[in-house]
């Protein structure tokens, strides 16, 4: 079961590959539909730190090899 929205993103449903935009347009509604599932109940505090992680893991990837 994945419990953080990168572990979602990423590894489960390769979103992070796969999109032009690595996700970010969809991160969101998927942290706040992560929050609404039993067992993970994120506050929205929790939905915005996760969705500030993912917005910087991608980033830091999205620049590479570019001068």
């Amino acid at each position: 079961m994945a419990m953080t929205l990168e572990d979602l993103l990423v590894r489960r449903l390769h979103i992070f590959y796969e999109a032009r935009d690595g996700g970010l347009s969809v991160a969101r509604e998927v942290a706040e539909r992560m929050a609404a599932e039993p067992g993970i109940g994120w506050s929205a505090a929790e939905v915005e730190r996760q969705v500030e992680h993912y917005r910087r893991a991608v980033e830091a990837t999205r620049g590479f090899g570019v001068a």
